[in-house]
């Protein structure tokens, strides 16, 4: 019986699992990209390609998949086999807190424990094991998870039933994309104002006062106009479409939020949403802001 198994060996899925291996715990895995299982191969962690061998051979089953459909396909194979006694399985897939219930549905009624945990970080965090973590479930399970929690994060909060995380993570993240968007607006600003736009930036992160954030300091450079297209942020826009389903009629009362929503509803998803941004910006600019 494996300590753990993985589910999804990517940038994130990947990293935790090769943290648990430095830990010294067993870790089988599971990913339909060679790359990734290549190597996953080279630093311990043993590859199967049967979901459902993984699902009934390791003592807590981790999955961490790039999409809700792949989060229920995986959910409902679960669900066909027989776990071991006492299996956990913790879900740390990027997903809305419908899909993140139903996950959570459907292990319970397979017979395992679920445990929701919702990744705060990058990549380069996660392969050192500095994730931040918010939970969904009871607080049995979250105690049990402990040697995964303790391994793969340095820190974690509780935030209630299954479901929770995946709130708390739509929302910390919308304040993250809302932020890009307002200090966009200020970037654009000042150099329609006669700043310049890259001296703007440097003098805010240089004050480090009201303006300045770690969002900021990552992401305000794109807004400027010079330098290399910004990297493609699907990610960002998919949190704004998860807010606008979870905030439902909300939006009424939340008007910033709903409407940082609807900006990043009609930004190009093939380029950075700063970049998109500041380019929809100066096309208007340039025809007298209308």
């Amino acid at each position: 019986m494996m300590d753990f198994g993985i589910v999804g060996l990517g940038a994130m899925g990947g990293a935790m699992a090769r943290c648990l291996v430095r830990a010294g715990y067993t870790v089988c895995g599971i990913d339909p990209e060679e790359a990734a299982v290549t190597r996953a191969k080279a630093t311990g962690i043993v590859i199967t390609k049967d979901l459902c061998e993984l699902s009934q051979s390791a003592q807590t089953v981790v999955t961490c998949l790039p999409t809700p459909d792949a989060v229920v396909a995986t959910f409902e194979m679960f669900n066909q086999t027989t776990p071991p006694q006492g299996q956990i399985v913790i879900d740390t897939s990027t997903v809305s807190p419908q899909i993140a219930m139903l996950a959570g549905s459907i292990s319970t009624n397979s017979g395992r424990r679920h445990l929701e945990a919702s990744m705060i970080g990058l990549p380069a965090v996660a392969e050192v094991g500095n994730l931040f973590l918010f939970l969904g479930g009871d607080v049995k399970t979250v105690t049990e998870c402990a040697p995964f929690l303790d391994t793969v994060a340095r820190g974690h909060v509780h935030l209630g039933g299954v479901g929770a995380a995946a709130k708390a993570k739509v929302l910390n993240n919308a304040i993250g994309n809302a932020n890009m968007l307002v200090f966009t607006e200020a970037i654009v600003a000042a150099e329609q104002l006669g700043l310049d736009p890259d001296f703007f930036v440097e003098a805010v992160c240089n004050a480090d006062g009201a303006g300045m954030s770690k969002v900021f300091a990552r992401h305000a450079h794109w807004a400027t106009g010079s330098g290399q297209p910004q990297p493609s942020t699907p990610i960002n826009l998919k949190d704004m479409k998860m807010l606008t389903e979870m905030l439902g009629d909300l939006r009424k009362q939340t008007a910033i939020l709903g409407q940082a929503a609807q900006i990043c509803e009609n930004l190009d998803t093939q380029a950075g949403m700063v970049r998109a941004y500041s380019d929809n910006l100066r096309n208007k600019a340039r025809g007298g802001w209308n």
